[in-house]
């Protein structure tokens, strides 16, 4: 299961309206400037960030900020939005003497601002811990890992989307690439281990293959922690053939398909009439909706190639109930792929453990840090450390 995040600042004034309204558009103001498009990585994320907070779509580099009725309160937004993108960022007086997508961006190149790799994502820059590095779940992206920041307590917190979310990215096919990429990626903002991976969903297979390409580099591995991982392959009932592709395996997933779609519905309705809450789909552009299934076919293409090797590291699952029986059987579970697997129990369904069950999730999860985790000297002394 993937999970959304809440709508961005810049849907406000849907959210007072209570109805989904159109986006505006740039046409709706009367600019000085004609359109001019994003000539370089810096301006299209930039412009992508303008239009999220402004909620304004089709935003040119050479628009207008106040032209567009920004005001302070809206700067704030956006410098807080910029700063989880690029670091730092100067004064809001700054948009005063660049206005424009265009100035802004030569303004923050000439800091030494740089676009990021698009996989990894700071979602919390400090702590005196190590870094806990978070694998995206299905539909790749990882906005919903910011609901942990109250649980992980000093220590900094990146999360890994999925590669197809940008433009010109291809989704992965398998775990094996993912593990190699997503690796490369961590080790440029943490050399050297130990590393401590988690995920949630089908990310506890990913940060699975992460443990183990990294140990597979001499690297160490503090924990490896799974958030009620997507069932082993070896446990869902399709894939306990040899050949997941076959042609009367795939027609028993598809026989199976109304079934979990029927399930999850009526799960959504119990919340309801229960009284509980129910996040509601986000909607998508085109674009949007195909990078999705696009980033999701690849996903399924790796769970069916898929053949998992023992990993003999600390792992920990924190699993629901009606996972447990499974995640856990003697033979098929993960015991067998990682003896030294300690589980967590929650008492919620997979479908609620970022809703109305995170406190509980949260607490095994600081629990979970806390023991594999005592607290690390200040930056300064691990530095005299390191060099001595």
């Amino acid at each position: 299961m993937e999970h959304k995040d809440a709508a961005p600042a810049g849907s406000r004034n849907a959210e007072a309206s209570g109805a989904q309204m159109a986006q505006i558009r740039r046409e709706d103001f009367g600019l000085a400037a004609p359109f001019m498009p994003a000539a370089n990585a810096m301006e299209r994320r930039l412009t992508s960030i303008w239009e999220s907070v402004l909620d304004i779509g089709g935003l040119g580099v050479e628009d207008d900020y106040f032209e567009l009725g920004g005001d302070s309160m809206i700067a704030v937004m956006l410098f807080a939005e910029m700063e989880d993108v690029f670091g730092p960022m100067p004064p809001l007086s700054t948009l005063l003497d660049c206005p424009t997508i265009r100035k802004l961006a030569r303004h923050l190149e000439g800091l030494g601002a740089r676009v990021p790799d698009g996989v990894m994502l700071a979602v919390q820059r400090q702590g005196r811990r190590l870094p806990l590095f978070y694998a995206h779940a299905a539909f790749g992206n990882v906005l919903y890992v910011r609901r942990l920041t109250a649980f992980v307590v000093d220590q900094p917190l990146y999360a890994i989307q999925a590669r197809g979310l940008q433009d010109g990215e291809k989704p992965h096919q398998s775990f094996e690439a993912m593990a190699a990429d997503y690796c490369a990626v961590i080790r440029r903002a943490q050399p050297k281990g130990p590393y401590v991976l988690a995920g949630h969903c089908v990310g506890g297979l990913i940060a699975h293959a992460m443990a183990q390409h990294l140990r597979s580099e001499g690297e160490e591995v503090a924990a490896l922690i799974m958030i009620d991982p997507d069932y082993h392959p070896h446990a869902v009932p399709w894939m306990h053939w040899r050949n997941p592709s076959a042609p009367h395996i795939r027609l028993w997933c598809h026989m199976l398909r109304p079934f979990w779609f029927a399930r999850l519905r009526l799960r959504r309705l119990v919340a309801r009439l229960k009284g509980e809450g129910v996040e509601e789909p986000v909607a998508m552009s085109g674009t949007q909706r195909q990078r999705r299934n696009a980033i999701m076919l690849g996903v399924r293409a790796a769970l069916r190639a898929y053949r998992p090797r023992v990993y003999d590291g600390a792992a920990f699952i924190v699993c629901s109930a009606e996972r447990r029986r499974l995640l856990a059987k003697s033979g098929t579970g993960w015991p067998s792929w990682a003896p030294k697997v300690k589980f967590f129990d929650i008492s919620a369904s997979h479908d609620e453990f970022f809703i109305g069950a995170l406190p509980e999730v949260g607490a095994a999860l600081e629990q979970i840090l806390t023991s594999i985790q005592p607290a690390q000297p200040e930056p300064q002394a691990r530095a005299r450390n390191a060099a001595e």
